[in-house]
């Protein structure tokens, strides 16, 4: 569906999509996406996933009183 709304790079397929928003971040989906992306655009370069940090740094004692139980 993304496709056939206009999407031309990586970027654009991640915002319609969430596609590399999950556990993975994208180390598991984006290739085939970028395959997907390229034949249906016919473009080479279709960009590349960047990491986005959190906007406020979170400091390690945050996570100090949260247990080592997964």
């Amino acid at each position: 569906r993304a496709l056939e709304q206009g999407v031309q790079d990586i970027a654009g397929l991640k915002m319609r999509t969430r596609a590399g928003m999950g556990d993975c971040q994208g180390r598991m989906c984006i290739g085939y996406c970028s395959d997907r992306l390229r034949r249906a655009t016919g473009r080479h370069d279709v960009g590349w996933l960047r990491p986005r940090f959190p906007i406020d740094p979170i400091p390690f004692s945050a996570f100090q009183n949260l247990g080592t139980e997964a």
